[in-house]
């Protein structure tokens, strides 16, 4: 379908005052043993469109745990990179949790989660807290600089105390980030150079002001053509 010019323009425009998105870990059709370890949430963005790619598709061991009690994963890697030519802010907005699953948010409560950045921690508590106004995990980077990238380090373990089933319990878990276009994206211009709206401005006058000269000297031209043609014919009317 396309769309009409103006229809078109606002959408445009839109797109280049922010832009927005969301992006999820999709399961795949067929979840295996999760032996994912590492998992790359890209950032693709222009003026006017973006995405975020997950990469690989199949979700991390993270986002479909499933530990049974005692059990502690290997370390895992959650990479966040902005792959566009232009500063974004990005954001996690939430993981997706089992609420109203009284079984799946039993086990969640039994999952130790540990979130680190470095050295710095950055979330140790249940997996059932993660989304916690006051003590849950907080993502958020708002200026990412091109090629800027962030890796976290994911640590995830099953507490002896959990008496149930992980493979009835386990969902998968969604972790659903946000990114913008940053509108104030202006380059800084060398100490002393005009704006550029000066710039263009003393071009518009300049282009103005060569057309009236210009007007006004083919006004003068076609003037003195005709003076001249009348005083030609006032002479010859004389002659005769």
């Amino acid at each position: 379908m396309r769309l009409k010019p103006v229809a078109a323009l606002a959408l445009s425009v839109l797109l280049m005052l922010g832009l927005c998105m969301t992006a999820a870990a999709e399961p795949s059709e067929e979840l295996s043993v999760q032996d994912t370890l590492t998992k790359t949430y890209a950032l693709h963005i222009s003026p006017v469109q973006g995405f975020i790619d997950a990469s690989p598709r199949t979700p991390a061991y993270w986002e479909y745990p499933q530990l049974k009690a005692g059990e502690d994963y290997t370390e895992g890697s959650l990479i966040i990179r902005n792959d566009s030519e232009h500063t974004t802010s990005l954001q996690l907005t939430s993981v997706t949790l089992p609420y109203g699953n009284a079984a799946a948010l039993e086990y969640l409560d039994h999952l130790m989660l540990t979130i680190r950045e470095g050295d710095k921690v950055l979330y140790h508590n249940t997996y059932a807290h993660i989304n916690d106004p006051e003590g849950g995990f907080s993502l958020s980077l708002p200026e990412m600089a091109p090629g800027e990238e962030h890796i976290y380090t994911i640590d995830l373990r099953c507490l002896y105390s959990y008496r149930g089933d992980p493979a009835a319990a386990s969902t998968v878990l969604n972790w659903n980030f946000e990114a913008k276009l940053l509108r104030s994206e202006t380059a800084k211009r060398p100490e002393g150079q005009w704006p550029e709206w000066v710039t263009v401005a003393l071009i518009a006058g300049g282009i103005a002001l060569g057309v009236m000269v210009l007007t006004v000297l083919i006004f003068v031209l076609v003037w003195v053509i005709s003076f001249r043609k009348k005083k030609e014919k006032a002479t010859g009317s004389e002659k005769e």
